[in-house]
């Protein structure tokens, strides 16, 4: 996220994510879900959005897990 950062116009250093993580059960099978929040003192919330959903697209992990794991991404 913070390569990205600058190309936002955002300074990721005083970043703060926080995930939460669901273990789904559906009729015996079993699935996780990922709530990610992030927050950016002094960040205009649609820049920061715009920089979470980029991040996710390129992240080796986001790409490892995609339609794997139903994620939720938000800017706090």
């Amino acid at each position: 996220m913070l390569v990205l950062a600058k190309k936002h116009g955002l300074d990721g250093q005083a970043a703060k994510v926080t995930c939460e993580v669901t273990l789904n059960v559906d009729n015996g099978s079993f699935s996780l879900a990922a709530d990610l929040k992030v927050a950016l003192p002094g960040a205009d919330k649609a820049k920061l959005q715009a920089l979470i959903e980029d991040a996710h697209s390129i992240c080796p992990y986001s790409k490892a897990t995609r339609n794997n794991v139903a994620v939720k991404l938000t800017a706090v």
